[in-house]
C-alpha cells in the first residue's frame, strides 16, 4: 500500500465538495468502524 497521504490525497481531491464523505473515510481509516483500521 502507499502512504496515508497517497491514499487520502485523491479521496480528498475528488470529494472536497462533500466533507462528510471525507470525514467518514478518515474515521474508517482510523479504525472508527468495526473491521477498519487494523
Amino acid at each position: 500500500m502507499g502512504s496515508i497521504g497517497e491514499v487520502l490525497g485523491p479521496i480528498v481531491t475528488s470529494m472536497n465538495d462533500n466533507g462528510q464523505k471525507v470525514i467518514n473515510a478518515l474515521i474508517a481509516l482510523s479504525g472508527g468502524t468495526p473491521g477498519a483500521g487494523k
